[in-house]
């Protein structure tokens, strides 16, 4: 068995990069309108012990994720400052 220790340990050495890596992924999500947070807390309500049934917990749980899309910019130019 591994010592809870040496996992603490472990993990506190990459906490840090975990957490840079957890934010970018947020803001990536989220420019196409996902909450991240409500993807964490889907997963965490619905765990599931089985790797199959974890499979398809998660593919019926992407939906629902994505927010009310923005309307979509119908050209780059009005982006452009003239």
């Amino acid at each position: 068995m591994i010592k809870t220790t040496l996992i603490e340990a472990q993990n506190a050495q990459h906490s840090e990069a975990l957490a840079r890596d957890y934010a970018a992924l947020g803001e990536k999500l989220a420019r196409s309108n996902i909450d991240i947070e409500r993807i964490k807390e889907r997963a965490k309500a619905s765990a599931s012990p089985s790797p199959l049934g974890a499979r398809a917990q998660a593919a019926r749980g992407l939906r629902g994720f994505r927010e009310r899309a923005s309307p979509p910019i119908s050209s780059t130019s009005s982006m452009i400052a003239a």
